[in-house]
């Protein structure tokens, strides 16, 4: 019983809460923690950190230029292989999408679409800073101004 009212009275005389570091000490030991561990490329180089490659570039559609128009559906026949088969047309639709939500949300506000090529690359794409994922060498966006959209067709020979 001497024990306990012993170990009773002399275990709190030694114990201290432990000090709370400031948020901002935290942070600042978390980041530099980080930055040890990381190797210096991966800072440099976007596409190690898994970043696609993205572009602006879109091309004014030609309906009379007689070239082969995606029609974004994809088919796979090697199970092993199907989701890289499976990419091009889903980079493609996701694309088509984000164009048709922009032009429809133009429309919406302005009462009209865009009237030519040129508007559309300046109050839409350049406006909302619209980058589109890189499609496969052989592809390319054009805008078919006609029919509002975005479409995907085949490079030409050179």
């Amino acid at each position: 019983m001497r024990c306990l009212l012993l170990l009773a009275v002399l275990l709190p005389i030694g114990c201290e809460p432990p000090q709370a570091l400031p948020l901002d000490d935290l942070v600042a030991e978390n980041n530099a923690a980080e930055e040890q561990d990381a190797p210096q490329e991966d800072k440099k180089d976007p596409i190690s950190l898994g970043n696609p490659k993205l572009t602006d570039k879109i091309g004014e559609f030609d309906p009379n230029a007689n070239r082969d128009v995606s029609d974004s559906k994809g088919s796979y026949s090697n199970p092993l292989t199907g989701a890289l088969e499976m990419y091009g047309p889903t980079v493609e639709r996701i694309a088509k999408m984000k164009i048709e939500t922009e032009v429809r949300t133009f429309q919406a506000i302005n009462g009209r679409y865009p009237k030519d090529y040129d508007e559309f690359m300046e109050r839409i794409v350049k406006q909302n800073h619209i980058k589109l994922p890189v499609l496969p060498r052989q592809m390319e966006y054009q805008y078919d101004v006609e029919n509002h959209k975005l479409v995907v067709v085949k490079k030409l020979d050179k």
